[in-house]
This record gives structure tokens, sequence and C-alpha cells, in this order.
């Protein structure tokens, strides 16, 4: 009977010492798909569990039942104050509460007056415009919940806007679970269908085209959030 070769028992044995390996590693992945390759990577990532199972427990605020005239435009305040919440919900009482700090700093489409409310709160935050899909993958793995920028009008194939804020709760192999302050958005087309206080609670947004509304230009330019303790 034949031996059976098995990757797993090629990688197993690699060391990246042997020009021979890495050649054979690099013909092997030059014969598969850009689709293939995120599949593998994907169930590669998934043997290192989560800390949290997805979807993250994350308390949900719906931005438009605001008390103040900023609710229709205070998204990432909300999508923020979800993610200050899942760290110590002591340091805040909701979204609304939030906003008051942020707007002693500036106005809550500020990444400045953010980044000066979440120092007030004693938390270190990074804001980035180099997010990639690994990068918040990784994130939430680690069970953190993770604030993104989009372009939510227009459709997927040329999104538009002056931007949206939700927060990345979980993932799986075809969606990402989202808290959407604003309702369910229409992925593909655009814009929102459905608003009420629920609409938005942990959505499945379909990676490819959430993605096509978070890294616009390339791979490699999301708006994201890092918030921790």
């Amino acid at each position: 009977m034949a031996e059976v070769f098995r990757l797993k028992d090629a990688a197993k044995y690699t060391t990246g010492e042997f020009d021979h390996q890495n050649d054979a590693w690099d013909n092997l992945q030059s014969t598969l798909t850009a689709k293939q390759l995120d599949k593998f990577k994907f169930d590669f990532r998934s043997n290192v569990k989560p800390v949290a199972k997805f979807p993250l427990d994350v308390p949900y605020y719906y931005q438009r039942d605001s008390v103040t005239w900023h609710g229709d435009r205070m998204c990432q305040s909300s999508a923020i104050a979800m993610r200050i919440k899942q760290i110590d919900p002591s340091l805040i009482k909701d979204d609304d509460d939030y906003l008051e700090t942020v707007l002693k700093y500036g106005d809550t489409v500020s990444q400045s007056a953010h980044q000066k409310a979440l120092t007030e709160l004693g938390l270190k935050a990074t804001f980035s415009t180099s997010g990639t899909k690994d990068k918040v993958c990784k994130l939430l793995d680690s069970g953190i919940a993770v604030p993104i920028g989009i372009l939510h009008k227009g459709p997927s194939s040329s999104p538009s806007g002056g931007g949206h804020w939700v927060t990345l709760i979980g993932y799986n192999s075809s969606c990402f679970y989202v808290h959407d302050p604003y309702g369910e958005l229409n992925l593909v087309a655009g814009g929102y269908s459905i608003s009420n206080k629920n609409a938005g609670k942990c959505q499945e947004y379909t990676i490819k085209n959430l993605l096509k509304r978070w890294l616009v230009q390339s791979d490699s330019d999301g708006w994201y959030w890092e918030i921790s303790r």
C-alpha cells in the first residue's frame, strides 16, 4: 500500500531552515486561490479558542433614542460606549452619559474629543486608519469588541457617505456579528430600511459586503478603535 502523505505531517517537521522545504510550501501556496487561502486561515485560527464565545457579551445602544439632539449623528459615541460598557459597566450609565463626556472636549464626530474622553475615563485608546480583517479578528479572538467606521450609503460595490460607526462583537466563516446603533443596514444597496430600538442588535453582516464598506481603497485602510484598560 502506498504511503499516504499528509500536509499536517509536513508542517510539523518544517523548520524553515531548508530551502527545498520553503520552496515546496511556496509552490503549494501559488496553486491556491485567494478564497482557498482565506478559508484555510479561518480554519487554522479557529483551532485557537476565543476568550469568549461569539457573539461577545456586549451591551447594545440605539443611538436614535438619545435625549439630546445628537441622536442621528452620535453613532461613534454609541459604538464606543458599547465597548466601554463591556470593559467596566460602572464607567458610564449609557451612551448619552458617555456623549456628555465627549462634548466636554469637542463634537461627537471628532476622534480627538473621543480620545480625551476615553482618557478621562481611565482607558487606553488608539484610533487607527490602517485596520485589516486580521487585526480586528485578532482583537475579537481576545474578547475585545471593536468599533469600526464604515460607509453606509450607496451600493456595496461603490459605497459613499460621511461615514457611520458600528461595533464588531464576533465573527464566523461568513459573517461578522455586529451591534449597529442605527438599525439594520442594507449591506448590498446601502441605507437603512429598519431602524428601531432593537433592529441593529447582534446583526449578522456578511464579511464580503461589510469589508467592502470598511476597507474602501485597500485591504488595510479600515478605521477602528482599540480600547482597553
